[in-house]
């Protein structure tokens, strides 16, 4: 009996017993994967940017007129067409001051900013002021001195402002007539509200001017066989960007030389040859000129991560194999997007083929740039969608393998 009673005594004192040794080392390991996974969430968050950020098309004429077309507005984590976002009757991401920064490839450009909307067919643009980073250069020392800039005054801020008294009564010159903004509460979280400084002021004219731009001229209309009758007007397109925060825009081009350069678009082409040819391999009443006879090649080389690695981007045409003096219409387009890793090996990401008699079920996709729509830095890829009654635009995030589609606008008629 007191053998019993001190074996249970001890057990008593020492309470159940230990776990054996062999799972502690399993248990660091779960423990330490935990804590690495809560210290990338909170890398992640902090890396996501602001909680509101607008991305726009600028389109800039040759005339200098200017106007845009809103895209995608990221909310959060969430992207919405910002072309119906909030419409009251035009859309939030065209509120009156609200300034765009435009970029190419990532570098700023200047800064666009909005005094009016105006409504096409069946979409809102918006026309403002256009001021390149030159013209917004401060003045000479010996001028009068500016008012002090604040923190708030170095980077872009989103903002819906109140309309401004000389332009209360501006009015699209066609379309239903806006109805009057009531200013958002500050406890909004939504409101856009993007400013760079101080604005220009807007002009009182309600006649389009240069510096404000004009309503701009609606695409081309699509023949028979689906290929539109001339390309898109001739004006240069800029991605822009309205964020009250997020990263400073910095450049995603990535310089090579030249036989880098010519080794790689060599590489690419022959690529988007092969892709053709599989596509074309299902059709065989059309049969594919060869790989020189490529046209309208458009490569570019990126580096959306900043690790120097090349995100390749290509787009192309090419037409049929015809008997010596025949001529058609009939052209297959093709956009290719690979990545060359470490090891210098060419990853194909995405292809995309189709031809001038199936825009209707497969369109054709032109790059526009390459832009920090997340706001995390990063660079995701722009494309605009051509099918043969329309237009679209879709928005990709470069994977390691694929891409990623982050927005998909509903088509725009011509």
């Amino acid at each position: 009996m007191p053998v019993k009673y001190k074996k249970l005594s001890w057990r008593l004192h020492l309470g159940p017993p230990r776990m054996p040794s062999i799972l502690h080392p399993r248990v660091a390991a779960i423990g330490c994967l935990l804590l690495t996974t809560i210290l990338l969430s909170a890398q992640r968050l902090d890396k996501g940017g602001s909680q509101l950020r607008a991305l726009a098309l600028l389109e800039l004429a040759s005339n200098g007129q200017a106007s845009l077309v809103p895209i995608v507005i990221k909310v959060a984590d969430k992207y919405y067409d910002a072309s119906v976002y909030r419409a009251d009757p035009y859309p939030m991401a065209l509120s009156q001051n609200t300034v765009y920064e435009a970029e190419r490839a990532g570098e700023s450009v200047g800064l666009f900013t909005v005094t009016r909307a105006h409504q096409m067919k069946d979409y809102w643009v918006g026309l403002g002021r256009w001021q390149t980073n030159s013209e917004l250069q401060p003045p000479d020392k010996s001028a009068k001195p500016e008012r002090p800039r604040g923190p708030a005054d170095e980077r872009p801020v989103l903002r819906r402002a109140k309309p401004s008294p000389e332009n209360a009564n501006a009015v699209p010159p066609s379309g239903p007539q806006p109805k009057p903004e009531t200013p958002p509460s500050d406890s909004d979280p939504d409101r856009p509200l993007l400013r760079r400084g101080q604005p220009a002021s807007a002009p009182t004219s309600d006649e389009p001017s240069p510096a404000t731009g004009a309503a701009p001229a609606a695409p081309p209309v699509a023949n028979a066989v689906g290929q539109a009758t001339s390309s898109f007007p001739k004006v240069e397109l800029l991605a822009a960007i309205s964020d009250a925060g997020g990263p400073p825009p910095h450049s995603y081009v990535l310089p090579l030389k030249g036989e880098d350069r010519d080794r790689y678009q060599r590489r690419m082409c022959q690529m988007a040859y092969d892709a053709i040819r599989k596509f074309a391999a299902t059709r065989p009443q059309h049969k594919p000129a060869d790989v020189a006879a490529l046209t309208s090649v458009q490569f570019r080389a990126y580096n959306v991560f900043s690790n120097n690695e090349p995100d390749l981007v290509l787009t192309a045409s090419l037409p049929e194999l015809l008997p010596r003096g025949a001529a058609s219409d009939f052209r297959y387009f093709v956009t290719l997007t690979a990545r060359v890793d470490m090891y210098g090996e060419t990853r194909l990401l995405f292809a995309q083929v189709t031809d001038s008699t199936r825009l209707d079920a497969s369109p054709r996709m032109e790059l526009i740039d390459v832009v920090d729509a997340e706001g995390s830095g990063s660079g995701q890829l722009l494309f605009r969608r051509i099918s043969d009654t329309g237009y679209s635009f879709v928005l990709y995030r470069i994977g390691l393998d694929k891409l990623w589609p982050l927005f998909e606008g509903a088509e725009r008629s011509f």
